[in-house]
C-alpha cells in the first residue's frame, strides 16, 4: 500500500498529473445500464492510474476512469439506482492521470525510508 503524504496527489507526484476534461451529456440510464465515453488527456498511456471526477451530483450513478488506449481515458457511468432511471444533465468529466512509473517510482522511495 501507498500512503500519499498531505498536500494534494499532484504535489505527491511532482506535478506528474496529466488532465483532461469533456463535456458530455449521456442518454437516461435504465438500472444497471451504463454508457461509455472518452476524454483526451495527453501523455496517458495504458497501465497509467485514472481517476474522475463529474461536474454534478452522480445521482447514485458509478464513474469509474480507466486509460483505454493511448492518450484517452474511457470513463463509464454505470447506473445502480434501485430500478429507477437516471437522467444526468449534461456535465463536466474531469480526469487525472497518474503515470505508472511515478507511483512505482514514489512506492520504491516510501519503502527505502
Amino acid at each position: 500500500m501507498v500512503v500519499v503524504p498531505s498536500g494534494s496527489i499532484h504535489q505527491a507526484f511532482n506535478g506528474k498529473v496529466l488532465v483532461g476534461s469533456a463535456v458530455y451529456d449521456a442518454a437516461s440510464l435504465a438500472d444497471a445500464a451504463g454508457a461509455t465515453t472518452t476524454v483526451t488527456v495527453g501523455g496517458a498511456k495504458i497501465g497509467d492510474f485514472a481517476f474522475v471526477s463529474l461536474s454534478l451530483d452522480n445521482e447514485d450513478t458509478l464513474a469509474t476512469a480507466y486509460v483505454s488506449a493511448d492518450n484517452t481515458v474511457s470513463v463509464r457511468l454505470q447506473q445502480e439506482n434501485a430500478g429507477s432511471a437516471v437522467d444526468l444533465a449534461s456535465l463536466t468529466i474531469r480526469v487525472g492521470v497518474v503515470p505508472r512509473v511515478f507511483v512505482e517510482s514514489f512506492a520504491t522511495q516510501a519503502l527505502v525510508r
